[in-house]
C-alpha cells in the first residue's frame, strides 16, 4: 500500500456519479482516497467477489464510460485515458464493505466520510423531490382553479343580458326587446305593472303561454276584453 496524505479540503460529492440509477464512485477515486493503486483496490475486490452483489459493485459498459468521460471534466481532461480495462464503481454499500476488506485506518475514515456525503446527498434529493411535487401539485390545483374561473367568466360573459335602458325616441327598441324576451317563455309570464294598458295587452294576446298581470290601474272593461 502506498503511503497517500488525503486533504480534508478534497471535494469528494464531486467524485459521486449516477449510473444506472445508483449514486456511484469510480475504482480510481476510492483508490486514491483510501491509499491505493486502482489495480490493488480491484484485486481485493475480485479476491472477495461474492460480497460484492452487483447493487454494491458493477463494471461499466463502454457506453456508460464513454457518457462519464463526456461529463466529467478530469477524465475528459486525459485522466483515465489509458485504462486497459473498464473501471469498476462502487455504491455506498460496496464503499463500506472495500473499506472493511482493505482494513486500514485511512479506507476506515474515508468510508465514513464519504457514505456522510451519500446520505446528505440522498437526503437533498428527497427534500428536492417532495418540493418539487408540492410545487408541482400546488400548480396543477392553481391551474385548474384558473380554469374553472375562466370558465365561469366565459358562463356570465355569454349570458344575455336582459337589464337595459332606454331613452326617449327609443320606444320601438324596447318594444322590440319586451318581444323577444316574451316570446322565450316555455310555460308562464308573470308581469307585475300598475301602468299596464292597452299597449302591453296588444302585445302579449300573440303569446301562447299564461299570461298572469299584477296591476290595480286595469278597467273590467279591458280585463273582459283580454281575458282568456
Amino acid at each position: 500500500m502506498n503511503k497517500i496524505v488525503v486533504s480534508d479540503n478534497i471535494k469528494i460529492e464531486n467524485m459521486i456519479y449516477e449510473i444506472r440509477g445508483k449514486n456511484v464512485m469510480l475504482d480510481s477515486d476510492l483508490a486514491m482516497l483510501f491509499g491505493y493503486e486502482t489495480k490493488q483496490l480491484n484485486r481485493q475486490v475480485l479476491r472477495n467477489i461474492n460480497r460484492f452483489p452487483e447493487n454494491y459493485c458493477f463494471q461499466i459498459t463502454d457506453t456508460e464510460y464513454i457518457s462519464l468521460r463526456c461529463q466529467n471534466g478530469t477524465l475528459k481532461n486525459g485522466r483515465g485515458e489509458h485504462r486497459k480495462y473498464l473501471p469498476y464503481v462502487f455504491t455506498e454499500y460496496g464503499i463500506t464493505m472495500l473499506a472493511g476488506i482493505l482494513k486500514s485506518e485511512l479506507a476506515i475514515k474515508m468510508s465514513l466520510r464519504i457514505v456522510d456525503i451519500f446520505i446528505t446527498m440522498k437526503n437533498y434529493i428527497n427534500t428536492s423531490l417532495i418540493e418539487q411535487k408540492y410545487f408541482n401539485e400546488l400548480t396543477i390545483k392553481n391551474t385548474e382553479d384558473i380554469k374553472l374561473l375562466q370558465e365561469s367568466f366565459d358562463k356570465l360573459n355569454t349570458k344575455e343580458s336582459n337589464n337595459h335602458i332606454f331613452y326617449e325616441g327609443q320606444i320601438y327598441d324596447a318594444y322590440s326587446l319586451l318581444i323577444d324576451i316574451l316570446s322565450k317563455a316555455r310555460k308562464e309570464i308573470i308581469i307585475i305593472d300598475n301602468y299596464a294598458g292597452k299597449k302591453l295587452f296588444d302585445i302579449i294576446k300573440n303569446i301562447n303561454v299564461k299570461v298572469k298581470i299584477y296591476t290595480e290601474n286595469i278597467d273590467n272593461i279591458s280585463k273582459e276584453k283580454y281575458e282568456k
